[in-house]
């Protein structure tokens, strides 16, 4: 399957050619699904620094805005206007998947999008356009160490498809829970995944949070090895253990 992205950020663009991703580089707005006439997978994971609780929240304020331009684009009206009204131009971006969707000559087979938890009422509002236009869709909220990834990360989730019922997937490994064991839990599923144990590392080492809880920078997270990492870090990172000549 061959896969073609559109980012705007030079250092993204960077990384997915590394990974042997065919990417262009350039303003998704400024493409149409026209352009890639044969795309039967549409995935979408818009710019969350105005929805996140770490940025400006902009993109929270503006919410009950941009879930009337969802109507609108279903309805096939120019809400170009409105955009521009917005306080942060990323803001609408989250609204470009649900354009391609209505504009593709021809549906897609699968649509994917991934946001944070605030943008979860756009999903909702998404979903109820696509499942108009003939697609089974599922959104939620979806935690990464649920299924074996050793971060704790909340994401908003939406899964459409043409061909047969869309359904989010169940969860693999257990929710990790601060000063719960990892033995704890549902036994029917595999332990949340440390950062040690997915990096092959018997040293052990700490991580902290790059922002501090309620903006307090003194007020940093701190997840050992023996647990997922953090969401979000930069600070603390460990170095790789020397390796035997």
């Amino acid at each position: 399957m061959s896969v073609v992205g559109i980012e705007w950020d030079g250092d993204a663009c960077t990384t997915r050619v590394n990974a042997g991703l065919h990417t262009k580089h350039g303003d998704v707005r400024l493409s149409k699904p026209a352009d890639y006439p044969e795309a039967r997978l549409l995935s979408g994971s818009p710019p969350c620094q105005t929805y996140t609780v770490a940025g400006t929240g902009a993109g929270r304020r503006a919410l009950d805005q941009v879930l009337s331009f969802v109507e609108a684009i279903s309805d096939g009206s120019d809400i170009t206007g409105g955009l521009a009204q917005l306080d942060d131009e990323r803001t609408g971006l989250v609204l470009e998947p649900l354009r391609w969707a209505v504009d593709a000559g021809v549906p897609y087979e699968a649509i994917i999008l991934e946001q944070v938890p605030a943008v979860l009422p756009v999903w909702e509002a998404f979903a109820e356009v696509l499942e108009k236009r003939g697609y089974s869709v599922d959104c939620g909220i979806l935690h990464t160490e649920d299924f074996g990834v050793p971060q704790t990360r909340r994401r908003a989730i939406l899964i459409a498809r043409r061909d047969g019922r869309a359904e989010l997937p169940k969860p693999t490994h257990r929710r990790y829970r601060k000063g719960q064991a990892r033995g704890e839990g549902d036994p029917r599923l595999r332990p949340w995944k440390t950062m040690g144990e997915a990096l092959g590392w018997s040293e052990q080492f700490t991580v902290v949070s790059n922002y501090g809880t309620g903006g307090d920078p003194k007020a940093r997270g701190k997840r050992h090895s023996t647990q997922p990492r953090l969401h979000c870090h930069r600070q603390g990172l460990p170095q790789p253990p020397d390796q035997p000549s």
